[in-house]
């Protein structure tokens, strides 16, 4: 996929979109990983959201297997993922084969879902690190600069559209709690907080 020219607008237009209606995580995190997916070089993408605190807290894929690997991510408390959103840096393994003294649980399981590289940009807004993007490959070896650059650009640009969208919602279940509060209805209290 080409992110030069029109094609690139569309889809940074549709990254920050995140103030519909209806907005649905998930299937953002997932339109996310298929754009990043149809990168040169990439043939899957995993991503984790990390929520309140710091946790990680969502996983959206590209396909079945990114997202089985997310959710071990989680679960495991280990790989590229959570490695990227632990130090806010990039991570890149070009050859899953040697990953396993880093990955006990991740590397192996990656090679045996056929990936055999695995390169991680975090999803950040100025300094705050909200995600990580990772790039799967089917080869061992880098990612060319201009694809990692390409998947940076558009993880940036959902996490503005990502973080925008809490602001709003936000705003919006506080307004609903003072006029619950003022009308009567409800305790004085908090409404539980968004996942992330």
């Amino acid at each position: 996929m080409d992110i030069r020219g029109q094609g690139a607008r569309r889809i940074f237009v549709e990254l920050a979109d995140t103030l519909v209606e209806g907005f649905d995580l998930g299937a953002f995190l997932d339109i996310l990983a298929r754009r990043c997916a149809g990168l040169p070089g990439v043939v899957s993408c995993g991503l984790l959201l990390a929520g309140l605190g710091g946790a990680p807290a969502a996983v959206g894929a590209s396909g079945e297997p990114a997202r089985v690997l997310g959710r071990r991510q989680l679960r495991d408390r280990e790989g590229p993922g959570m490695d990227c959103l632990r130090s806010g840096r990039p991570v890149s393994c070009s050859d899953l084969e040697r990953a396993a003294v880093w990955w006990p649980a991740f590397a192996p399981a990656a090679r045996e879902a056929g990936f055999a590289a695995v390169h991680t940009v975090p999803m950040r807004l100025r300094a705050d690190v909200i995600g990580a993007v990772s790039l799967f490959r089917r080869v061992p070896g880098p990612l060319a600069a201009e694809t990692l650059e390409s998947a940076r650009a558009m993880a940036d640009v959902a996490a503005v559209g990502l973080v925008h969208e809490r602001i709003v919602r936000e705003k919006k279940l506080l307004a609903e709690r003072l006029r619950a509060q003022l009308d009567g209805r409800a305790p004085a209290g908090g409404a539980d907080r968004p996942p992330f």
